[in-house]
């Protein structure tokens, strides 16, 4: 590891609810993934 981050995904989702469904199911899930963190960006 070089960095605080190994990898950035960009998810777009139709509220908060569905984000977190998303990161909780699907890539909290996948092998390997040992820590996750969400910023919330909104366009204003």
């Amino acid at each position: 590891m070089f960095g605080l981050h190994d990898l950035f995904v960009k998810v777009e989702a139709e509220d908060e609810v569905e984000l977190t469904r998303c990161v909780v199911q699907e890539i909290r899930s996948i092998e390997g993934i040992a820590d996750t963190r969400t910023l919330i960006g909104a366009e204003i």
